[in-house]
């Protein structure tokens, strides 16, 4: 909620769109941040299922 406060804060001294651009920018950021991870645990799972077979 304070984030959502502080965003809020920002619209109203920056105006609406560069407030818009900012938020986008972060949401596309945390989109490739889930992404990367999202890669990152399935070859981990890949690769720990190859070594339990081969053993």
């Amino acid at each position: 909620a304070n984030n959502l406060n502080q965003l809020t804060k920002l619209s109203h001294q920056k105006g609406f769109h560069e407030t818009h651009v900012y938020v986008m920018d972060l949401l596309r950021k945390l989109k490739a941040i889930f992404c990367e991870y999202r890669q990152a645990t399935s070859a981990s799972k890949l690769n720990s299922g190859r070594k339990e077979a081969t053993t």
